[in-house]
């Protein structure tokens, strides 16, 4: 059985589809770069200016511009879920056909500019580990003779458990009754996310067990959700892709103490080497860069980290402060070709950089 929620909320997408416990959400948190609210998947605003602005600079002719304009940036895109499966062969298309989509292993001489090309480079990532990234991305990656890397954190990996902001989104999305700081979770699930994001990581992990033992004495499903498993994980590899560091857990690496951000890398560097699928790369959670980090994956022998400030990344660029470009696997192919074009980042990054502790040093 398959079925839908969609939540009443203006600047909210937010589906649920279960096949048979446990429920399966998709709660990428891909954020519009217009704006500064953190959103659920799907987060284009649907009214006003900046939604006629990505059109217009989601045309054709727009696209051929900016991909002659900033062809030597390389563009690292960043999904999550991946809920339509149509949308993102259509995505793929546009890329094949216009890009130079990049091995894990091209990404550094790309970005040194030792790998020249007629067009420009893409670098695919998914963030997160959804199943539905080895469920329905590797097929249509391998239809395509495409890789990508997947970013995950094997604290889930193979449990029916969610990460904190999963928890959150998929609480919201039942309706659970809850309220933090004087904000509904049902009506405001923004606002506490964001609010949880501001604290220290300690602090956040307490207001995160309270809302699960809340949940679970209302007998909420979400508490409980599908996740990739080890086997899924080995297929990806086996198909030519590649894994990455993700942390254990999700935290915000610039919201711990040098400790745990020491425990966060450290452990999910052992256990990607352990299960033989570890790459040199990572991913900062929710782009909160962190200098303890930093250190840390120079020790560990990793080669490219990446942030999540929705920006292309220039030649000769620090290859341990990555940009990344954010795009909803389901968008629309205007809204595709505004954001890989570099065009959108160009016009509405800037904007939203400043009010961002997402942005690169």
């Amino acid at each position: 059985m398959m079925w839908r929620i969609r939540m009443p909320m203006p600047h909210l997408r937010r589906r649920r589809m279960v096949e048979g416990p446990p429920a399966t959400y998709s709660p990428a948190l891909a954020r519009d770069a217009t704006g500064d609210v953190p959103a659920t998947r799907s987060c284009t605003m649907t009214l006003g200016l900046p939604k006629l602005a990505t059109t217009l600079l989601g045309t054709q002719a727009a696209d051929i511009l900016g991909r002659r304009a900033f062809r030597s940036d390389v563009r690292v895109v960043a999904l999550h879920d991946v809920p339509d499966a149509r949308r993102l062969d259509e995505l793929l298309r546009h890329l094949g056909r216009h890009y130079r989509v990049l091995r894990q292993s091209e990404v550094l001489g790309a970005v040194a500019g030792s790998a020249g090309t007629d067009r420009p480079a893409v670098w695919l990532t998914f963030d997160d580990g959804h199943p539905s990234v080895f469920e329905v991305a590797l097929p249509l990656l391998q239809e395509h003779g495409m890789t990508a890397t997947a970013f995950v954190c094997p604290s889930v990996i193979g449990t029916c458990e969610p990460l904190w902001f999963q928890l959150v989104l998929g609480c919201a999305a039942e309706g659970l009754d809850w309220t933090w700081r004087d904000h509904r979770l049902d009506l405001d699930v923004d606002a506490v996310i964001r609010g949880l994001k501001g604290l220290p990581d300690d602090q956040r992990r307490q207001e995160c067990d309270q809302l699960a033992d809340h949940a679970a004495r209302h007998g909420c499903p979400a508490i409980e959700l599908r996740q990739a498993t080890l086997s899924q994980l080995r297929g990806w590899t086996d198909a030519g892709n590649t894994i990455g560091n993700h942390s254990w857990d999700h935290p915000l690496l610039s919201r711990c103490d040098d400790r745990s951000v020491e425990h966060q890398l450290r452990t999910t560097d052992a256990w990607l080497r352990e299960h033989g699928v570890w790459s040199g790369s990572f991913a900062y959670p929710d782009g909160a860069w962190n200098p303890v980090a930093e250190g840390l994956l120079t020790d560990l022998g990793v080669s490219t980290a990446l942030g999540f400030d929705h920006s292309t990344v220039r030649r000769r660029s620090n290859p341990l402060r990555l940009s990344r470009l954010m795009l909803d696997a389901d968008a629309d192919l205007h809204r595709a070709r505004a954001i890989t074009s570099g065009w959108h980042s160009r016009v509405f990054g800037a904007v939203r950089r400043q009010s961002s502790d997402r942005t690169m040093p």
